[in-house]
């Protein structure tokens, strides 16, 4: 899930209150307040509502199956004295009282309420098995170390933990012999000063509850660099990857009793990070929540972290304004045609402006082959259904309704790295757009192609197919011919339109009947070749 919107819509507010109720106290959140009181009606109600005496309310609902959660789900059953099995819901409140007094509960997805005892138990148990993983890009590093003075990444398992105790003990029988003469010694040795004196030594335990290492990363024939030594970007995703493979790790627990998926959230991911990183990350991120079986939350202002195959889990915030003023939040209406909502107030843009977009954005595949038109479209699908395999039926084919959009730098930019991998077919009149393509970085017969012969009137799509086929088109429709002769632009537009649909239906049946185009088929075979390359970055 991503939540978006603009700064000071609320998107923090909902980490804050997610970690508030279910966050471990070790969390640098509570330690920075220095209170396990995390919310304080005095300074958390709402400007709008300060004078008045309600409560502050908070609730959480969680989805737990007694599988993959099967440590929570069996202390739940065992503190609501009911068997739950399969998929259930519990939900947590949290009421804060004008007099700063908090009050809990828990309720089940069948509305059986936990007692005041049982309430507390689950909680804690949830508080202390960190089920709630947060990073924080802006201010991660910092916070962590000074509080820790370390970064410890994992945590063992019950398995690994049961190893590390075998370790531990032959470790402290041979640390005994060792400072039992140590201890001999130095007492020997102050005996010398006159005075008696008893030396009590003391050897470091092996504090197993974190793996402190220390990573280090290399370049592929390059050199070593520690962690700490690498860029913020670097260094940032590093962190966060760290983070999630820690809830994998939780979630995967052989042990039954000890398994629970953690949530795991995430602020402003791409921070530190070229856009093309960012989308490369976003990818990873969704890939990994989706490959894991574990609900990552991510807060961002990178329209790359938006989800491309589940447009129903970018959740946008908006706050609402009165007399100039913000007031509440509210969860905007993403569902059916507003989808595109979270990818325009990312862009800048009104999703007006972005639905020539529309059918890129929703490709879903990891190849995309955008083209100018439907007809482009159309010509390519023909020929591909009587050629089988010269082009990867992997690849999506979208049209963006016209030359005009490719002349947008900023959305351009923002496919070419969006896309795991997109290729650009132009018309060769549409030329004049390469130079706008070159300065994004985009390599000719990487990353674009034209399509078209450099000769009057063939400069299109239409312009690679054997020549008896326009000419047979003319010869059965002259009236159309004589039309785009025609001094009205109108009707000179509308003729040139209704012959190319009259060209593609004649070419159609020339494939039909087995007939071939070779200059179409040494494009496609061009296009199918920039798929197998990696794309450009600049």
């Amino acid at each position: 899930m991503l939540i978006s919107g603009r700064n000071n819509c609320g998107k923090s507010s909902i980490f804050r209150v997610i970690r508030s109720i279910i966050g471990n106290y070790n969390d640098d959140f509570f330690i920075l307040r220095g209170s396990q009181n995390e919310i304080e009606w005095a300074t958390d109600i709402t400007f709008w509502k300060n004078q008045k005496s309600e409560d502050i309310t908070l609730n959480l609902e969680l989805s737990c199956d007694s599988n993959d959660d099967s440590a929570l789900s069996q202390f739940i059953s065992r503190m609501s004295k009911r068997d739950l099995q399969g998929n259930f819901k519990f939900s947590v409140t949290v009421k804060i009282k004008s007099d700063n007094r908090v009050l809990r509960s828990i309720k089940l997805d069948d509305e059986t309420e936990l007692d005041e005892y049982a309430t507390q138990e689950v909680i804690r148990w949830i508080r202390e098995k960190e089920f709630v993983i947060f990073h924080d890009s802006t201010r991660y590093a910092s916070a962590r170390l000074f509080y820790r003075q370390k970064s410890d990444f994992f945590s063992p398992t019950s398995t690994d933990m049961e190893r590390l105790e075998e370790l531990n003990s032959k470790y402290s029988s041979v640390m005994k012999k060792i400072l039992k003469s140590k201890k001999d010694l130095i007492e020997e040795t102050l005996g010398r000063l006159g005075e008696k004196y008893t030396v009590e030594l003391n050897y470091p335990t092996m504090n197993f509850e974190s793996m402190p290492f220390d990573i280090t990363l290399s370049e592929q024939k390059g050199g070593d660099a520690r962690l700490d030594d690498w860029g913020s970007g670097t260094r940032n995703r590093t962190l966060i990857l760290s983070s999630i493979l820690r809830a994998r790790q939780s979630s995967r627990d052989i042990n039954h009793d000890s398994r629970f998926r953690p949530l795991v959230l995430i602020e402003e991911p791409e921070s530190f990070l070229h856009p093309s990183a960012q989308a490369d990350f976003g990818r990873a991120i969704e890939d990994m929540a989706n490959d894991f079986g574990i609900q990552i939350i991510v807060s961002s202002h990178s329209p790359f972290m938006l989800s491309r195959n589940a447009p129903e889990a970018n959740i946008l915030l908006e706050r609402t304004m009165r007399r100039h003023l913000p007031y509440e939040t509210v969860v905007c209406d993403t569902s059916g045609e507003n989808w595109m909502s979270p990818f325009a107030n990312a862009l800048g843009l009104t999703p007006s402006e972005l639905e020539p977009w529309a059918a890129v954005l929703q490709a879903g595949g990891a190849k995309v082959l955008i083209v100018e038109g439907a007809l482009d479209e159309k010509y390519i699908r023909k020929f591909c259904e009587k050629n089988r395999g010269i082009l990867d039926e992997a690849i999506s084919i979208r049209p963006i309704g016209g030359k005009d959009k490719l002349s947008d730098s900023s959305m351009i930019n923002f496919i070419h790295k969006f896309v795991e991998r997109v290729v650009f077919m132009l018309d060769l009149d549409a030329i004049k757009i390469e130079e706008k393509f070159k300065a994004l970085g985009l390599v000719k017969n990487n990353d674009y192609v034209f399509a078209g012969k450099d000769a009057p009137g063939l400069r299109r799509i239409e312009g690679l197919l054997p020549e008896e086929i326009q000419a047979a088109t003319y010869a059965k429709y002259p009236d159309l011919v004589n039309q785009m002769q025609s001094d009205q632009s109108e009707e000179k537009k509308s003729a040139l339109s209704k012959m190319k649909e009259k060209i593609f239906e004649e070419f159609s049946d020339f494939i039909d009947g087995g007939g071939d185009a070779p200059e179409l088929r040494k494009l496609l075979h061009l296009t199918n070749k920039c798929f197998e390359r990696a794309k450009s970055h600049k």
